[in-house]
């Protein structure tokens, strides 16, 4: 995850398949009200803003949908790993998997109760293996590095204990884990 800032500096996009822990989930907002209409042939899922008018309250400025919103995740939490850590956004069908299957407009629906927070109880603290798009994006001529989740993978335990009995083999080797495996290393 340190690596993430320096390989996608310069608007270039680095992609990385990272096993971690995710310590914190920011559960305040963690879905928004998507527009359900289209725009150029695709869903628009452009935020919508409660307006107070007839057609149920809500509008969408970009494509002039009025009523009842779709609730869509855009979930941020932070992903630990050996080396850093950082802020990932998973977005809808990403976060959905992260919290068990459970869709944003549920999760809405159970809002300011205590069932709400125990949604994040099985992700907050999990280990996961995720494949992270990271890209920079420039807000107010300051350009930042953001990471998104593009795939949730299984965990497999078997194949991370071969990877740290890897790592072993190289310190004990004197080379830093990064490195090639050493000369006559066999896999365990």
């Amino acid at each position: 995850l340190a690596s993430l800032p320096a390989e996608a500096a310069g608007g270039r996009v680095a992609w990385l398949t990272v096993s971690g822990h995710v310590n914190f989930v920011k559960q305040d907002s963690p879905y928004y009200p998507a527009c359900p209409g289209n725009f150029n042939g695709k869903a628009c899922n452009k935020k919508m803003v409660e307006d107070g008018g007839a057609a149920g309250g809500w509008s969408c400025a970009r494509c002039g949908h009025a009523g009842p919103p779709a609730w869509r995740y855009m979930l941020a939490f932070t992903l630990v790993d050996h080396t850093g850590s950082a802020w990932v956004t998973a977005f809808n069908e990403e976060a959905q998997a992260l919290l068990g299957g459970l869709a944003a407009a549920d999760l809405h629906g159970r809002a300011g109760t205590a069932a709400h927070d125990a949604a994040f109880a099985g992700l907050v603290h999990s280990d996961r293996v995720l494949k992270v798009k990271a890209f920079e994006e420039v807000y107010n001529d300051v350009p930042r590095v953001k990471q998104s989740l593009v795939r949730l993978l299984p965990l497999d335990y078997g194949a991370e204990a071969r990877v740290l009995l890897d790592w072993i083999g190289r310190v004990e080797a004197g080379q830093a884990p990064g490195d090639p495996a050493p000369a006559g290393a066999g896999s365990a």
